[in-house]
């Protein structure tokens, strides 16, 4: 394409007579250095696992239910009590929407400094109308009831048993993670911001004044959770050699294994014998950031074959409540409960499944199972 068809496509007409000489050129090369800064500004993302870009659209999430009857009433809905509504439905200017976790001890400290600042808009003449929604990530509805019960938030919340809405975001490293929508005129909701661990209430609002009056946000934006949350290289390992130790600890023999190549999260391995026959017999090796921010990361790896029939388990590196390490009952506890299952049909029952201690790490677990459903048809 010319420079005089790119610049016209772009809306700009040439004056009568210009030419593509090379002051032309020059000005065109400083547009494109100009379109350039801007898409990358622009298209900026957070760094906390979350996907989204910042000033983009927001998720259009579909909340099936709202815990409490008066939750319906706190976000302004018209929606009949116990139904569900997508997230852009909900009226107002700004919405704060925080995923926590019932088992999160900094969402527990998070809860007071929310209140306190949905009462600090409420009395005061602060022009925007402010909405709070918390989204109980990886928590059942009971669950989400007795937290409510013991830290009595004032603004409404929804239980995320699956973390389906959670996996909306991307691949978000913990809870809480506030995000703070702005609507924008087109009436759709805009993520502005995103931070994951404690923020206070004046933090909170300092961020939204910025956003309401379309400035920069005052400070630089830094996610508030420990630098020392990933696991210790020297456990994590190679993961060909934790795929080996698996594929050889279940077939009773020395098994090779062999990386599949598959787009996907993570690592797939095929089990191999010694003749180099291809074994129906695969492993993933799975890193994950569970939905708490002081929690380390969960790092295991899980054998199934072509039909979803889970054969082997192996905690590389799993914590319980204080960042303890899972000693050898937990990991036969898990197995017990794994092996033999079918990751189609696996569904956690926290109070009864979950490591005792370590209900966290066991979330992170099951999640992952279900997830691997999607990599069982493109298995060779």
């Amino acid at each position: 394409m010319g420079i005089t068809v790119f610049l016209e496509s772009l809306g700009i007409q040439l004056l009568p007579g210009l030419k593509e000489d090379v002051t032309l050129r020059k000005i065109t090369g400083l547009l494109l250095v100009a379109i350039l800064i801007w898409t990358v500004a622009y298209a900026e993302k957070f760094q906390n696992g979350v996907k989204l870009e910042r000033g983009g659209p927001f998720p259009e999430i579909i909340i099936d239910k709202l815990i409490q009857p008066e939750d319906y009433r706190r976000l302004g809905l018209s929606t009949e009590i116990g139904n569900s509504f997508s997230i852009s439905e909900i009226p107002g200017d700004i919405l704060l929407v925080e995923f926590f976790n019932c088992l999160c001890f900094t969402c527990m400290d998070q809860v007071p400094h929310l209140n306190s600042l949905l009462d600090t808009v409420k009395d005061s003449t602060f022009s925007s109308e402010v909405k709070i929604l918390g989204i109980a990530a990886g928590d059942s509805e009971d669950r989400v009831l007795k937290f409510l019960k013991n830290e009595n938030p004032n603004y409404a919340t929804s239980a995320d048993p699956e973390m389906e809405d959670f996996s909306t975001l991307g691949e978000p490293e913990g809870t809480p993670l506030i995000l703070i929508l702005k609507r924008s005129k087109q009436g759709a909701w805009l993520t502005m911001d995103s931070h994951l661990g404690l923020l206070t209430a004046g933090e909170l609002l300092k961020k939204i004044k910025a956003i309401e009056k379309g400035s920069k946000l005052p400070y630089e934006e830094t996610d508030s959770v420990p630098s020392n949350r990933e696991a210790p290289p020297e456990i994590v390992g190679n993961p060909a050699e934790h795929a080996t130790a698996l594929f050889s600890k279940i077939t009773g023999k020395e098994t090779k294994a062999q990386k599949v190549e598959i787009d996907y999260p993570w690592e797939v391995f095929q089990g191999m014998d010694s003749t180099g026959k291809s074994l129906d017999l695969f492993v993933i090796v799975v890193r994950r950031y569970p939905p708490c921010d002081l929690c380390h990361e969960s790092v295991f790896a899980l054998a199934f074959n072509k039909a979803g029939l889970i054969k082997g388990f192996t905690p590389i590196y799993l914590t319980r409540f204080g960042n303890e390490k899972w000693v050898e009952a937990d990991a036969v506890f898990m197995e017990n409960k794994l092996i033999g299952e079918s990751i189609r049909t696996l569904a956690l029952r926290s109070d009864v499944d979950g490591v005792s201690g370590a209900t966290i790490s066991s979330i992170v677990i099951f999640d992952e199972i279900k997830k691997t459903t999607e990599l069982l048809p493109l298995l060779p």
